[in-house]
C-alpha cells in the first residue's frame, strides 16, 4: 500500500510531517499516479519498478 511511503495517502487526502492536505477542499488538489494512470492508494500495492507520484496543490488559503 502507498502508506508505506512514510505518508498517510488516501484516496482524497495526504498526510505528511504533521500536515493534512484534503482535495475537497477548496484551492487544494491531490493527485497520486503510478506509471502515469490514477490509483486509489487505499488499495494499489507497489510493484518493483513502480514510477510513484503525489503531487499536492494548495492555494495556501
Amino acid at each position: 500500500m502507498l502508506g508505506s511511503f512514510y505518508v498517510d495517502a488516501r484516496s482524497d487526502s495526504l498526510a505528511d510531517d504533521g500536515t493534512t492536505y484534503r482535495g475537497d477542499e477548496s484551492g487544494t488538489t491531490v493527485s497520486i499516479t503510478v506509471n502515469g494512470n490514477e490509483v486509489d492508494p487505499a488499495t494499489y500495492r507497489r510493484k518493483d519498478g513502480d514510477d510513484v507520484r503525489i503531487v499536492v496543490e494548495s492555494d495556501g488559503s
